[in-house]
């Protein structure tokens, strides 16, 4: 199993718009927020067992859990970042590797 941290800026955007993650290696991705304010990430089109929403504290991170086994690789899974405090959001992905 692998983490991979997906950094929250202030705007909403994140440090890599596309994270690729693998199935094989049984990766979770771990969104990160040092801001005092609090986040939520959205699929509408989840790949991960948990969710659709996850929400991220301020200060704090989300776990996204496992992907589900029935996605298929080179897919990409669209997600929102929401912050009600400010009003904002922005939509990166998730590419599945084999």
């Amino acid at each position: 199993m692998r983490f991979l941290p997906v950094n929250i800026y202030q705007n909403g955007d994140v440090d890599n718009e596309r994270v690729n993650v693998s199935l094989s290696a049984g990766d979770v991705v771990i969104w990160q927020n040092p801001h005092h304010y609090d986040f939520t990430v959205t699929f509408k089109n989840n790949p991960f067992q948990a969710g659709p929403t996850f929400p991220v504290p301020a200060r704090g991170s989300a776990n996204s859990g496992p992907l589900k086994t029935s996605v298929q690789p080179d897919q990409v899974y669209d997600y929102e970042i929401t912050s009600v405090e400010l009003a904002l959001a922005s939509d990166p992905g998730i590419k599945i590797k084999p």
